[in-house]
């Protein structure tokens, strides 16, 4: 990776926050630059900072946007470097909620669904299955000229 791969802003948030040893406040927009900046240079700290700021923010995520907005987060962290632990704050926060709205976004278009967030999916949506049915079912009307 190369400097100018990411957003100028987060390079000046990420070389302040070496500077600073701390991470404080962070906006969501650069998180997954300076995330990915400590985890390509190995800044142990900073990973371990970035993983807590996320738990906090997926703690305080009340509106589905902002859920949308951290699980692509978790999936991105998932899908890139293999990192399960980021998706199982998401799980962990939301598993029980049962929230089918949510589940519906990311189930909408199966031919895009990427084999890596299937299994979270799944376990946000625990027992009710029918969330899983009316999004198949859906795709299969949708896709039944094939």
């Amino acid at each position: 990776h190369d400097v100018s791969d990411f957003d100028p802003d987060a390079v000046r948030v990420f070389l302040t926050l070496l500077d600073d040893k701390k991470m404080e406040e962070l906006e969501p927009r650069l998180f997954r630059d300076v995330n990915k900046m400590s985890v390509v240079l190995e800044v142990e700290w900073l990973q371990e900072d970035c993983k807590k700021f996320m738990g906090e923010k997926i703690a305080r995520a009340e509106d589905i946007e902002t859920q949308i907005f951290w699980f692509e987060e978790c999936s991105f962290v998932l899908k890139k470097f293999g990192r399960k632990d980021y998706m199982k704050l998401f799980i962990n926060q939301f598993g029980s909620s049962d929230d089918s709205d949510f589940i519906e976004k990311f189930l909408s278009d199966f031919e895009s669904l990427e084999a890596e967030i299937i299994h979270p999916l799944l376990q946000l949506g625990g027992s009710n299955s029918d969330v899983f049915l009316k999004a198949l079912g859906k795709n299969i009307a949708r896709n039944s000229h094939l």
